[in-house]
């Protein structure tokens, strides 16, 4: 895949097995913010070699050469493949946490609304290719490196799994979202808008959702998340 790095070009040839990015969701760690260009190269390189050779099997020698620097940059820069590594899961877990900017509820048309595009902006980012090969590679490192897993759970699913709760919290103290159970109900949210596609995903099941498949998923787990949460209640003045 080629790649540009401030002006300086990096080609490579694609590999069949791996997507090539189409949005910010779907970038590989490291893409979206601005930082020092030779660590942008060595996060994109490392990606893409722990994608093909898994993190044992890939080299420092071959990021190296990926990312068209010195090894003796890349242990400056991050010390050894396996800081590398947790930082590309740190990245990854800090892009999924990006679908928390949901403002306060008003009312419960406002809050539903809310509440779709959370799932909307959520399951795009949890689906996206990228996302699901790091999950893949936590996966297979988890017995020799089993913090990672617990941190990408914890900072990943966790983060926002806390922040949606608080949210509906805060909703149903203003009366929008009347819940009599709110832990339940932002549980019973998350797995109404995931089911088993996470799991299907990783296995290589299913292809990466189209939009309109994110779109139709989030506005039909708000749909059952009103009838079972809301159905009784009087929507708030």
């Amino acid at each position: 895949m080629g790649t540009k790095v401030k002006g300086r070009a990096v080609s490579r040839k694609p590999s069949p097995a791996r997507a090539v990015p189409r949005s910010t969701a779907d970038a590989p760690p490291g893409a979206v913010e601005a930082q020092d260009p030779r660590a942008a190269a060595i996060r994109r390189a490392a990606f893409e070699a722990f994608v093909e050779h898994g993190v044992s099997g890939a080299t420092t020698d071959e990021i190296a050469r990926r990312a068209q620097v010195s090894k003796r940059e890349i242990y400056r820069l991050f010390g050894s493949k396996e800081v590398l590594f947790t930082e590309l899961v740190r990245e990854r877990a800090s892009l999924m946490r990006r679908a928390l900017d949901l403002p306060p509820p008003s009312d419960r048309a406002s809050a539903l609304e809310t509440l779709e595009r959370f799932g909307r902006e959520f399951l795009t980012l949890l689906t996206a290719p990228t996302t699901v090969a790091v999950y893949r590679l936590v996966i297979g490192e988890v017995t020799r490196l089993p913090e990672l897993g617990r941190q990408l759970d914890a900072q990943g699913r966790g983060t926002v799994s806390s922040a949606l709760t608080g949210w509906i919290t805060l909703a149903a103290d203003r009366g929008a979202l009347p819940v009599p159970d709110v832990q339940r109900a932002a549980g019973s949210f998350m797995a109404l808008l995931m089911g088993e596609l996470p799991t299907r995903l990783m296995l290589g099941a299913v292809a990466t959702p189209p939009d309109g498949e994110i779109r139709r998923r989030a506005a039909l787990a708000t749909a059952a998340f009103t009838r079972l949460w809301l159905s009784s209640a009087q929507p708030a003045d």
